[in-house]
Formats: structure tokens, sequence, C-alpha cells
């Protein structure tokens, strides 16, 4: 069995979409399906779910109430990374050399002498110019 291709990660509420995998109290779901979704007066997207729990139950709760016991006690399953991949390959392997360049994206490291910012490993500033960097 391949390990590694999934991860479990703190829930984000801009992950709570139709697809996606989740734990909530050590059970998984399926968020399967959102219905009439509709902004509430807070300006919070909410709506009828048809979830599916990893026994064969099915809820039909409410969006927002997913999200808050998600946000309580869940994790995101994140998507398999050879999908990932596929899917990345998939929808850039038509650029040709007819498309236009945009600008630039860029991913920076800092070159300060300062211990404060010399001390945090992996820190990078990634960004997008329209000229050269």
């Amino acid at each position: 069995m391949p390990v590694g291709k999934r991860q479990l990660i703190p829930f984000n509420e801009n992950l709570l979409y139709e697809g996606n995998f989740f734990v909530h109290k050590g059970i998984l779901l399926l968020l399967e399906k959102t219905y009439n979704i509709k902004k509430d007066k807070f300006g919070k997207y909410d709506g009828r779910t048809r979830v599916i729990f990893e026994n064969g139950t099915e809820s039909g709760m409410k969006l927002r109430s997913l999200g808050k016991n998600l946000f309580m006690n869940g994790k995101v399953v994140t998507e398999n990374i050879d999908k990932v991949n596929e899917n990345f390959l998939e929808n850039f392997s038509n650029i040709t050399n007819e498309d236009e360049e945009a600008g630039y994206i860029y991913v920076l490291k800092s070159k300060s002498k300062d211990e404060r910012i010399r001390s945090i490993q992996h820190l990078f500033k990634i960004g997008y110019s329209k000229i050269s960097v």
C-alpha cells in the first residue's frame, strides 16, 4: 500500500468544498455535495450538505455547522499528491509558443545579516512582477 500520498493538516475553512475529506474526532468524512449555497447575514456561505461518514452514515447538516465542528476538532485530508501532480501537468501542458508572457513569478531568499531574519528556516518571498526581477 502506498504511503505518503496524503496528509492530515489543520482545518482551514477555505478547504471546505465538495470532494474534500476531513477527519472529525477521529472519524473520516467526505463532503460529497453542497446545496442551495447562499451568503448568510454575516457574509459567510451556508447551505445544506451531503456528508458521508466512514461508517456509511450520512448527514444533511448545514455547511456552517460542519465548518464550526471541524474548526473545533478537525483536520483536512490533503489530495493525493499523484493526483495533484497530474492536475498540474494537465492544466499547464497547453502552454504554447503563441502564449504571451504577462510577468514574472519570483522566489527570493533574504540576504539579511540580521540574526532574527537569518534564524528563520525556509523563509522565502514569493511574488509576481510585471518587470524583470
